[in-house]
């Protein structure tokens, strides 16, 4: 399920029939425990830790998967650093707090079902991945790169959420937020 996975991936850039086709992608159902070895931690570049239907906050008395999965995070953080993670919404919410972050629920205190502006920060521009796509973007559409960051600073995007990072990890940066 979509919404319940952890997924692996070995990011070696460029695009599929470009003559890289040699990223692979794990795929681990973390609802089901299941989690990569130490050995392919070895060889894995990134983990993607995508939304889902259940709240990080719940996790120590009704999600026994979610606290599991926090605690993988927390192992591949201190005993694998090459290793990139990338948390999406739930799995922002779940990186954070497992390092030292606190999720809450939003003020309002409903789920939020809408479009919901979200604001980058001008470091978000400097990320090496970014850079690079903004570079591509630019060299193939000859759009001036200034002008593609504006456009890019704000975006209006269709969201679902009930919780929100109140407190981020000590020495983390937000790059963006709603």
């Amino acid at each position: 399920m979509l919404t319940e996975t952890l997924y692996m991936g070995q990011f070696m850039g460029g695009k599929p029939g470009c003559g890289s086709d040699i990223e692979r992608w794990g795929f681990y159902n973390a609802y089901d425990f299941k989690f990569p070895s130490e050995n392919e931690l070895k060889h894995i570049q990134a983990i993607i830790i995508p939304g889902s239907n259940f709240s990080v906050r719940e996790s120590d008395n009704k999600v026994s998967w979610v606290s599991a999965l926090k605690d993988f995070i927390i192992k591949v953080y201190n005993n694998h650093p090459h290793v990139k993670i990338l948390g999406i919404c739930f799995g922002s919410q779940l990186v954070a707090e497992a390092l030292g972050g606190h999720v809450e629920k939003m003020a309002y205190g409903r789920m939020f079902i809408g479009k919901e502006s979200i604001e980058v920060t001008k470091n978000f521009f400097s990320y090496p991945p970014v850079q690079k796509i903004v570079d591509e973007t630019c060299e193939r559409s000859s759009v001036d790169k200034n002008i593609l960051q504006v456009s890019l600073k704000q975006q209006v995007l269709p969201a679902c959420q009930i919780d929100h990072c109140s407190m981020i990890p000590k020495g983390a940066e937000s790059l963006g937020a709603s």
